[in-house]
C-alpha cells in the first residue's frame, strides 16, 4: 500500500489530454467546495444522481490508468491540487460568482443560497 505522500505525488501528478468541459468543471469544483450531489444538481439544473455519474466518469477519466482509486476523495484532491493549470478558469469563475450563473436558478436571475460567495468553506484554497 502507498503511502499518504505517494498518493498525493501520484494525483497531482494526473493532467488532464483534454480540458474538461463547462459542466464537469461546474461539476468537479462543486464537489472540490464540498457541496454534495442534491446541491450541486440544484445549481447546476441536474438531477443529484446525473451529478453522480458526472463525478464517476469524471474521476474515472482523471484516474484511469493509475494506482489511484477514481472516487469523490481523490477528485477533491485533484481539484485542490490543479486549481492554478486545469481547473485555473473554473475557479475563478467562482470567485466571481459566475461559476454556476448560466444554471438553475441563476437562469431566472436568482441567485442560490446554497453558493453564497461570503460563504468561506467555498472560498478557493491558497
Amino acid at each position: 500500500m502507498s503511502s499518504p505522500a505517494d498518493r498525493i505525488r501520484s494525483i497531482r501528478n494526473r493532467g488532464l489530454a483534454m480540458p474538461l468541459t463547462s459542466r464537469q468543471e461546474q461539476v468537479v469544483v462543486g464537489v472540490a467546495c464540498g457541496l454534495k450531489n442534491p446541491e450541486i444538481g440544484k445549481l447546476t439544473g441536474l438531477s443529484h444522481t446525473t451529478v453522480g455519474r458526472h463525478v464517476n466518469l469524471i474521476a474515472q477519466r482523471i484516474f484511469s490508468g493509475s494506482d489511484t482509486y477514481p472516487g469523490r476523495e481523490s477528485l477533491i484532491i485533484w481539484a485542490h491540487l490543479h486549481q492554478e493549470c486545469c481547473l485555473k478558469d473554473a475557479w475563478r469563475r467562482l470567485e466571481t460568482g459566475d461559476l454556476f450563473k448560466d444554471r438553475g436558478d441563476a437562469r431566472h436571475g436568482k441567485r442560490s443560497s446554497l453558493f453564497a460567495r461570503s460563504e468561506p468553506s467555498l472560498q478557493r484554497k491558497q
